[in-house]
């Protein structure tokens, strides 16, 4: 399957309640956000309780946008964040700071070196949800 940037949707079919964010490669951030939320450690304590409190099922992954310029990613992002208020965005600004960014091995382990265990998962929760918006 191709590699899709774009805003995405995460819909709670119970409540209807929910997560916006963007990608570089949308379905690779979904499959991501699914497998922490299995595991239960998504870095968005709202929606992993409710993930946990409704189960997998409830929820509806889908893409909203596919933008054809990553870097626009971000601005549209920040529309539907602004036109739809949603519940399980922690944050509502769309801003990053690694657009599609891969750490070398060597640049890991320093930040592994430097970084507590939690602050690095959010640090890299952080790298996978955004785009940059320079």
């Amino acid at each position: 399957m191709k590699k899709v940037s774009g805003v995405y949707q995460i819909k709670n079919r119970v409540n209807g309640k929910i997560y916006i964010g963007s990608s570089v490669n949308v379905q690779n951030r979904v499959s991501v956000h699914r497998g922490r939320l299995r595991k239960g450690i998504h870095g968005n304590p709202h929606l992993q309780n409710a993930w946990n409190k409704y189960g997998e099922y409830a929820f509806e992954f889908s893409l909203l946008e596919e933008v054809s310029v990553r870097e626009n990613a971000v601005v549209i992002e920040q529309w539907y964040l602004d036109n739809f208020n949603p519940d399980y965005n922690v944050v509502k600004r769309a801003e990053a700071t690694n657009l599609g960014r891969k750490f070398s091995k060597k640049v890991r382990k320093k930040i592994s070196k430097y970084m507590p265990a939690q602050m690095l998962q959010i640090f890299f929760l952080k790298c996978l949800s955004f785009i940059v918006y320079v």
